[in-house]
């Protein structure tokens, strides 16, 4: 067996290996979460959606029926489903490398499968229920996206799955290793829904306004989301370019650090 043949099998064998465990880790936190019997797992997928529609009816109520002549409930629910993501990536994602202490004294579980198994599982919940919620105002309001470009609505999807899963592996290591880290992630997810483009587009905010937002990623996600999906075109600062590179930088980042603290997190 030749040298490149024998990485590729070790590369395969490891990746089942992981995959495995991961699904392992995943279903036993989805078993948690559906705790409740099949009412516990209905809960489970419809509490995102039930949020995003609770948002949109205040929107409604308060008399905001569109938003650059598209209907509220499909701009609130395009920019929540990723502000959720995020904000979960800040939250529950980061402790599950905690709530699996008790697993890594088995050889084939690491802490970052726990964090990659919870990812997975909090990222499907929310954009099923997201799917839902849009099944929900085509089906009895007579609501659908435009989808102008699906393929770079995938495309700015694939960003957002970059961007919220580094944040969460950086956020997960830090958290874990330091208390403090906690609780400033805790300061920083106040506002964040403020400063991310959700309640509103950044286009209808003064040119000084936009230009703060456009430093953040989740903003850029947002606007790009909103002009794929409903035909709604970004503020004259978007770029989706950077949104990219933050992504990466935060996936390598997270990566790196974990590799650098991995057995000082086994020994927390």
């Amino acid at each position: 067996m030749s040298s490149v043949t024998s990485f590729i099998y070790e590369v395969r064998r490891g990746f089942r290996n992981q995959s495995s465990v991961i699904f392992a880790l995943l279903f036993k936190d989805f078993r948690v979460r559906a705790s409740g019997g099949r009412a516990g797992i209905i809960y489970a997928f419809f509490q995102p959606a039930l949020g995003m529609g609770a948002l949109s009816f205040i929107w409604y109520l308060a008399g905001k029926t569109e938003i650059a002549g598209v209907p509220v409930f499909l701009i609130l629910t395009t920019g929540i489903v990723p502000y959720f993501i995020a904000r979960r990536s800040l939250t529950s994602i980061p402790g599950a490398i905690a709530a699996n202490n008790g697993l890594y004294g088995y050889q084939q579980v690491k802490p970052i499968d726990a964090l990659l198994a919870r990812y997975i599982l909090e990222t499907t919940v929310v954009s099923s229920s997201g799917v839902a919620l849009f099944f929900v105002f085509y089906w009895f309001l007579d609501l659908e996206p435009a989808l102008p470009d699906p393929l770079d609505a995938l495309v700015t999807a694939g960003v957002m799955i970059m961007f919220t899963l580094g944040l969460s592996l950086v956020a997960g290591v830090y958290s874990t290793l330091y208390d403090w880290v906690d609780r400033l992630l805790n300061l920083v997810r106040r506002p964040m829904i403020f400063v991310s483009a959700v309640f509103h587009t950044a286009s209808q905010l003064p040119e000084k306004a936009r230009y703060i937002i456009s430093f953040n990623p989740l903003a850029q996600i947002n606007e790009h989301l909103r002009y794929y999906v409903l035909g709604i075109p970004p503020f004259p600062e978007a770029d989706l370019g950077y949104a990219t590179l933050v992504s990466l930088l935060l996936i390598c980042w997270g990566l790196i650090a974990y590799w650098a603290n991995r057995y000082r997190i086994l020994q927390k």
